[in-house]
């Protein structure tokens, strides 16, 4: 009797996954590379053949998976890297997707004679009926501002600090980082973001991420383009 109620509810767990499997939520991703004429092979061959992988659709994953990459003289692909990490399913897509353009890249030139050139591409993961990547971002945001200033909040009574105290404010902060973290998934290299995620790494005492993400704010800033993404998290600030 045992066996006989052990094999129906198998069944009913199998039936159920199933039932699940086939009910994905819609997903589409777009690929986008900024500052570029014409698009370069990966995003003609991504558009192609890039597929939003089963599991993301599955359990919802989604974001900005930015990938750099060097196109050497002679055409080879060289030092990939993601740049913005959503998750591991979607940056291992990315990467198996730019392998499998070996051998169909032209290298840039200059003065007719060929030079290695970095490319930088967006892909835009996104399932449907979710918010809105800049919602999900200015959520993450807000939140993330919030908790810094509860730390700022403990920070203020330094001189009387305890271990508890200290323990408290480090969790502030690291809150916070994780949250521009996740912010940074739906929102990459927004200015505003940047800038907190260099501020939350001082205050937990990472001089040398902090560095780093300031050297990157540096990079990116340009008074003269303001996104409309930018303008609301600097609105957010106020």
């Amino acid at each position: 009797m045992k066996k006989l109620w052990m094999i129906l509810l198998l069944c009913f767990m199998a039936l159920g996954l199933i039932a699940q499997n086939q009910n994905y939520v819609p997903a589409t991703l777009n690929v986008e590379e900024k500052a570029e004429a014409n698009k370069s092979v990966f995003c003609c061959f991504a558009e192609e053949n890039l597929e939003y992988p089963e599991r993301s659709c599955f359990i919802g994953e989604e974001g900005i998976v930015v990938v750099q990459f060097t196109i050497t003289e002679k055409g080879s692909v060289e030092d990939m890297k993601i740049t913005n990490s959503v998750c591991e399913n979607l940056d291992e897509a990315v990467l198996c997707c730019l392998e499998k353009t070996m051998g169909m890249w032209q290298p840039a030139m200059q003065d007719g004679r060929p030079i290695a050139s970095v490319k930088k591409v967006y892909i835009n993961f996104d399932m449907a009926g979710n918010p809105s990547h800049k919602d999900n971002a200015l959520m993450m945001y807000k939140a993330a501002l919030k908790s810094y200033s509860k730390g700022m909040d403990v920070e203020s009574n330094y001189l009387s600090f305890t271990r508890q105290e200290q323990r408290k404010r480090t969790k502030f902060f690291e809150r916070s980082l994780n949250e521009l973290k996740e912010a940074s998934k739906y929102a990459p290299e927004e200015l505003p973001i940047v800038l907190w995620q260099a501020k939350a790494y001082e205050q937990l005492g990472d001089m040398t991420a902090s560095k780093m993400k300031l050297d990157e704010y540096m990079r990116l800033l340009n008074p003269e383009e303001t996104t409309e993404v930018e303008m609301a998290f600097i609105r957010a600030i106020k």
